[in-house]
């Protein structure tokens, strides 16, 4: 049974487009980088706010915390952001006479993206607003093409929702939405689009049933890839390497934790083929179970309300297209 639900800082409905496109003018539309991070976030952040000093990185050490405390001086969007005062201040007023025309697109961001939403961009780029800007942008363009509707429906997908391969326990001890993929059930894609279209479907759904009666933003998910039982046949580098890709590029810091349970041994080259083109950042959320006690912790971080009884737990599996979620109503 298909469900009908809408992921509030996801979607880009025509309507949404339509807004941008009679408040923006054309040749202003390729500031709005600058416009998101260097007007937006700072109005909505102080620096009093941010728990940590200076730049966040994932690997090595943090960067000094700058000391700046005058407008002229050279400084960073990093260092600016940060610091607010009178830097920011300065910052903003240069801003807002060179974009004075686009208060209603500040307006119209504000309504539609959240804090936890916008900050998913900055950790995903190591608090670079330059980059997250991009990436946000980019984001925004490929969701209004790639997933008009708002979501992919189950009649887009029939294929892969056959296999029956993917399933959606409840949440994990930290209150993370559990999908859990038997490979034993996947074969390579004959249609590479719905394939695509697949994941989406998937990870919106995934994502969504984790919501307390609206999207926060925040929310993320954890992924159990079993290799039980699998062979020759089911093995679809390529597959894995679109799967991580999409999270990467159009699901920032939506990862909690992806465990791989069971890896044959003629598995491992694969995996290390696949792990060449993923993003250090998410290796590191990656855990391959491989023996008891990694499996009692396994078992320990997600816990046994959410586990189906196959792995541990006290649950049942429920496959995908069989859970219904509750539709998100907008105000």
């Amino acid at each position: 049974m298909s469900v009908f639900f809408s992921l509030q800082g996801q979607s880009c409905p025509a309507a949404l487009c339509q807004r941008f496109n009679s408040v923006i003018p054309t040749h202003l539309f390729s500031q709005l980088p600058v416009l998101f991070l260097l007007i937006i976030l700072p109005s909505k952040f102080k620096s009093s706010e941010i728990p940590f000093h200076g730049t966040p990185r994932r690997h090595g050490k943090r960067s000094k915390p700058s000391n700046f405390s005058h407008p002229d001086e050279k400084v960073s969007r990093k260092a600016w952001f940060f610091n607010g005062g009178e830097l920011r201040a300065v910052t903003l007023l240069y801003l807002h006479r060179a974009f004075s025309c686009l208060d209603a697109v500040i307006n119209l961001f504000l309504q539609t993206f959240g804090d936890p939403t916008l900050m998913r961009f900055l950790v995903a780029r190591s608090m670079d607003p330059a980059k997250a800007a991009k990436m946000f942008v980019q984001w925004h363009k490929w969701r209004a093409a790639f997933v008009p509707l708002g979501l992919i429906p189950d009649s887009e997908v029939p294929d892969e929702l056959e296999a029956r391969k993917i399933f959606l326990q409840g949440l994990s001890k930290q209150g993370y939405p559990l999908m859990i993929v038997k490979a034993s059930r996947h074969y390579p894609a004959k249609d590479q689009p719905q394939f695509k279209k697949f994941v989406v479907h998937l990870l919106d759904k995934t994502i969504a049933s984790s919501f307390k009666e609206r999207e926060i933003g925040n929310e993320k998910l954890i992924g159990v890839l079993d290799l039980q039982q699998l062979s020759y046949k089911n093995i679809d580098a390529r597959g894995l390497i679109t799967g991580f890709q999409f999270l990467q590029a159009y699901y920032p810091e939506r990862l909690a934790t992806c465990y791989l349970l069971n890896m044959p041994w003629f598995f491992v080259s694969v995996w290390r083929m696949v792990s060449r083109f993923l993003e250090k950042a998410t290796l590191e959320k990656i855990v391959i179970v491989s023996n008891e006690d990694e499996k009692k912790q396994f078992i320990a971080e997600i816990g046994e309300e959410a586990l189906p009884q196959e792995y541990g737990g006290r649950a049942k599996l429920v496959a995908l297209q069989d859970v219904v979620l509750t539709p998100q109503l907008e105000d």
